[in-house]
């Protein structure tokens, strides 16, 4: 993957935690580390953070605490963040999708804590937690306060908002400081298909919502 990436020009990608639990966490063994690293360092790319899909389609964040699941959960971000601090990866990102989307306000508040306990291990290690989701800008706000953490992180999504929650991206972004976002998953789709589309030929006003980055710096 590293091959073909630097051949289309990329200087990176995200790498992925390949089934995290279910797959006994396989970054997080240093065999696997190591051939990463080697990869990366042949093609001359970066890996500037982690997908965590495996933790979501588990639960992920909504996997309440004090549960069998829970305790997966937590032990999943727990082992993604050393295993970015051993690849020197910056980033982790938990998804919410799948089985992970965050629906109620229990969801909610369970991330929150769960959240809570973690950064704080990331922060001394030097690693961003970023959470991807469709909640409005305003509860994320309302979570980072609680989190109390310069660890957690926003990652936003151009496409995920709109099509899954009806909102309209560009605004999101008016209402974000750029600052609170880690990464920015630019994707192009239709209001009912996702990432269908060419940058511009799409519904999501991807012209609006660059611009709108661009002039936050």
């Amino acid at each position: 993957v590293f091959g073909i990436a630097a051949g289309l020009g990329a200087d990176g990608i995200q790498v992925d935690d390949w089934g995290s639990y279910s797959q006994s966490f396989p970054m997080a063994e240093q065999r696997i580390q190591n051939l990463y690293i080697e990869e990366a360092k042949r093609w001359n790319m970066e890996m500037p953070s982690m997908g965590c899909n495996g933790f979501s389609r588990s639960g992920g964040l909504v996997n309440r605490l004090g549960t069998p699941e829970g305790d997966i959960s937590l032990l999943a971000i727990r082992t993604g963040i050393r295993a970015c601090a051993d690849m020197g990866i910056p980033l982790l990102m938990l998804p919410c999708c799948w089985d992970g989307f965050l629906r109620t306000k229990e969801d909610i508040e369970n991330a929150a804590d769960m959240l809570r306990m973690t950064c704080k291990e990331a922060e001394e290690l030097d690693i961003t937690v970023a959470v991807e989701s469709v909640l409005s800008p305003e509860r994320w706000m309302e979570i980072s306060d609680y989190v109390g953490s310069k660890a957690f992180k926003i990652y936003y999504d151009t496409q995920n908002s709109q099509y899954f929650a009806g909102a309209n991206p560009p605004e999101e972004l008016r209402r974000l400081e750029v600052s609170d976002i880690a990464e920015v998953h630019f994707k192009e789709g239709l209001i009912d298909l996702q990432g269908s589309r060419c940058f511009g030929e799409g519904e999501t006003n991807f012209y609006e919502s660059a611009d709108i980055l661009r002039k936050k710096g």
